[in-house]
């Protein structure tokens, strides 16, 4: 199954709006909805709903309204009741072998009577009386309103499935729309409702008293605990309404500098500790400045110098071995001459020897240039090898340190410089402070709600407990009643049986729901070793997770967002365990995760989460880096603008201030 086309019209804040889903090409599967808070992303979302399952919808606009006061306050604010609303959603899906192009359309609008309301179903652009007559037949075989959730869902759903209480609920109401498990669970109350119907004819008047007794404390407890949870319910709105506005002060706060004003003294701190650390800096280069770095402007001079001293050690050495020549020579002639030698023979050495001698003065008569010491040419020699690069080495990380330091001081006094005066923010200040004060009201009242609600619960259970204990209780049964004594003990041999097929049902598909959780879990968590198994248990569906180590894994040792991961990989494997080929579109998908978890679901869990998944997101939610991981997975972004002068949202090609996608 795909969506191709959404058409809207009068239809919460939409007047005429036509949206094509339908990607452009199999490996871009996303299509991206883009709009600030009030633009109607959840419009969208609830629009596919109400169109696919008319008065079996369920969407938080709807709660505990009745469908004609709900189809009622989804016409546009601007449209007359009399003109109404209307959805049309086209998609394709295949039957056997072949693509069919299906549209449905939803049209109502009000009447003195009260709301009036159209259903047509086309089938390859031809009306199709039978589909239309069986839609919610028809519509359960490819998307039941039981699982739908898995397909259709919001963040604020993944929060709430966060939660390990609620998890449980989750898993029961998938799991018995995956395995038809309703179906089982009507057909025993309805079993149930016979046998009480037939009992009631074996009792006596007193038994029967009690029986009506009971009953009426049934109904009367089952509608004080749906009050109580309509109670609930609008706290619940108050205190979500009223954690928005503080959202929105915050930011506001933000914008101008609050959050900086409440860092002042922090800033100056830094500002203070930072000069002192330019202040070691600068001092530090002074000392260098101070040692031989200057010589470093005169590297090629000391070179120059130290090639010069080479030629002078060359003539003191040739100076040297003059003398010692001499002194030879000298020595040399006083033995030839002390051993008789011949007159000839000892002149002719004499003059070889002066030659030899006179050869070599002329190295040694040369001037000597700068006639360093031994220690002066030692410290030439190293500054020229290493000391003078070691030098330049220190220097330079030395002024890359200040460099930096001056930076990080600028920094910290555009910081200063930003931040405002008390008076500025005075009343942001107190609107945060109220709405915090007004929050923690709502929680406290949520507390008691919620109490009162458990303790209404719990009432309501031992009723039942009550009215089902009197209904098992044997009576004497005549031959006259005999046949509804059959009736009674046959349905309650039939409930006793679908009880051990519910079980057993269960029992083998909970391993595969396993495994797609487990897997899914894995994939999209950052910490790929904290769990080894996610277990459900096939009589209550609780589920519970084992660590890496074998150990049990308590909820709280969970973060936030990896509880909401885990929420979003329950969704996940139940819709890959329905082996359902259907499209995903989920409204504010990523929550408050933190930016580790939002980059998981980004990169590996869009992308592959269905052939076609629609997401409904802010500028904050989906920016522009999470839009580049993306990358060209995305087929098809639109804009949603709403229009204050128009009072309508618009809808345009492209994500925000990005360019339109293909």
């Amino acid at each position: 199954m795909i969506f191709d086309r959404l058409e809207l019209q009068n239809f919460g804040a939409y007047r005429q709006e036509l949206i094509v889903l339908r990607p452009p090409d199999p490996e871009q599967p996303i299509v991206l909805f883009g709009g600030l808070n009030g633009a109607g992303k959840t419009t969208i979302l609830e629009a596919i709903q109400l169109v696919l399952y008319g008065k079996r919808v369920q969407t938080a606009k709807r709660e505990a309204l009745s469908y004609e006061e709900y189809l009622r306050r989804c016409i546009h604010q601007a449209a007359s009741t009399r003109d109404g609303a209307s959805i049309k959603l086209s998609f394709t899906l295949r039957s056997a072998g072949v693509d069919q192009s299906i549209r449905v359309a939803r049209y109502w609008r009000a009447s003195r009577s009260g709301i009036r309301e159209t259903l047509e179903v086309f089938v390859n652009d031809e009306y199709d009386d039978l589909l239309t007559n069986q839609w919610p037949e028809y519509i359960d075989g490819v998307i039941p309103a039981g699982i739908s959730h898995l397909f259709f869902f919001d963040g604020e759903q993944i929060a709430q499935f966060a939660e390990i209480a609620n998890a449980r609920d989750l898993l029961k109401t998938a799991i018995h729309g995956l395995l038809g498990l309703d179906l089982i669970d009507r057909l025993a109350l309805d079993l149930q409702v016979l046998e009480r119907k037939k009992r009631s004819s074996l009792r006596s008047e007193h038994e029967k008293l009690a029986i009506s007794e009971a009953e009426a404390a049934v109904q009367r407890l089952s509608q004080h605990v749906e009050a109580v949870r309509q109670r609930t319910t609008v706290i619940e709105e108050q205190r979500d309404t009223a954690v928005g506005r503080l959202a929105n002060l915050d930011e506001r706060y933000r914008r101008e500098g609050g959050d900086l004003l409440e860092n002042r003294g922090v800033l100056e701190e830094r500002a203070e500790r930072l000069g002192r650390d330019l202040d070691e800096a600068r001092e530090e280069l002074r000392g260098l400045a101070a040692g031989t770095a200057p010589l470093l402007l005169l590297h090629e001079q000391l070179g120059k110098i130290r090639v010069t001293d080479l030629g002078d050690q060359e003539r003191e050495a040739a100076a040297l071995l003059l003398r010692v020549l001499e002194e030879r020579d000298e020595g040399l002639l006083n033995v030839v001459q002390s051993n008789s030698a011949p007159d000839s023979l000892t002149m002719t050495l004499r003059e070889h020897l002066a030659e030899d001698r006179e050869a070599r003065a002329h190295e040694a008569q040369r001037p000597i240039i700068f006639g360093l010491s031994t220690d002066t040419r030692a410290t030439l020699a190293h500054l020229i090898r290493e000391g003078l690069a070691e030098e330049k080495e220190a220097l330079g990380a030395k002024v890359r340190d200040l460099e930096a330091l001056e930076r990080h001081q600028a920094d910290i006094e555009r910081m200063l410089e930003a931040v405002p005066d008390s008076d500025a923010v005075a009343q942001l200040i107190r609107q945060r402070g109220e709405a915090r004060s007004e929050i923690a009201e709502y929680e406290r009242d949520l507390s008691v709600a919620r109490q009162d609600e458990d303790v209404a619960s719990r009432e309501l259970e031992q009723a039942q407990k009550t009215l089902d204990r009197l209904d098992e209780k044997k009576v004497k049964r005549d031959e006259a009643h005999e046949e509804d004594a059959h009736v009674v003990e046959y349905s309650r041999r039939a409930r006793e049986d679908l009880d051990d097929f519910r079980v057993e049902i269960l029992r083998q598909n909970v391993d595969r729901i396993q495994y797609h959780v487990l897997e899914s879990f894995r994939y999209l968590l950052r910490k790929q070793g904290l769990v080894r198994h996610v277990d459900i248990d096939p009589s209550s569906l609780s589920l519970s997770i084992t660590g890496d180590s074998g150990q049990p894994i308590h909820p709280d040792r969970l973060s936030a967002g990896e509880r909401q991961i885990l929420a979003v990989s329950l969704l996940w494997g139940l819709a890959k365990a329905s082996n359902r080929v259907l499209p995903m579109v989920v409204d504010t998908p990523l929550g408050r995760l933190d930016s580790v978890h939002r980059r998981h679901l980004v990169h590996r869990y869009f992308p592959e989460a269905s052939h076609q998944v629609i997401l409904l997101s802010t500028d904050e939610e989906i920016g522009e880096a999470h839009l580049e991981e993306l990358g060209d997975k995305v087929g098809r972004s639109y804009h949603l603008d709403y229009d204050e002068a128009l009072g309508r949202t618009v809808v345009t090609e492209g994500y925000f201030a990005l360019e339109a996608s293909p």
